[in-house]
C-alpha cells in the first residue's frame, strides 16, 4: 500500500490507516476491541503503549484503544456521539487536515 499522507512522520493510506507499522487483526486472529489486536502496535513498532497515538474514525476502537491504554485521537467527521459509557478520547478532529494542525 502506498502513503497518502503523513502526519507527524506516520505514515496513512487513504482509509487512514497506518501503513508503516503492518499490525493488523488477521495476525492475533482477534477483532476489535479485543485488547490483543493492540497489543500489535507496541510490539511492531517497539515502543510503550503510552508513546503511540492510535487515530480512528471508528467509536468502537476509540473505546478498546483507549481502554487498552493508547492515547486516541478520534476523527469524527460527522460529529457523531461517542459511546457514553466508554473513556473519553484525548483528541477529538474532524479532518486529517485538523489532526495535523494539533499536531504541530
Amino acid at each position: 500500500m502506498v502513503a497518502t499522507r503523513r502526519v507527524g512522520g506516520i505514515a496513512f493510506d487513504m482509509y487512514g490507516t497506518v501503513v508503516d507499522v503492518g499490525a493488523v487483526a488477521d495476525a492475533c486472529k482477534e477483532i476489535a476491541p479485543s485488547p490483543r489486536v493492540y497489543q500489535l502496535a507496541p510490539k511492531q513498532m517497539k515502543l510503550k503503549k503510552e508513546k503511540i497515538l492510535f487515530v480512528s474514525s471508528n467509536s468502537f476502537d476509540v473505546v478498546g484503544a483507549k481502554s487498552f491504554g493508547f492515547k486516541v485521537c478520534w476523527i469524527n467527521r460527522s460529529g457523531a456521539p461517542l459511546d457514553p459509557l466508554g473513556p473519553t478520547p484525548d483528541l477529538v478532529v474532524r479532518s486529517f487536515d485538523e489532526l495535523e494542525a494539533s499536531l504541530t
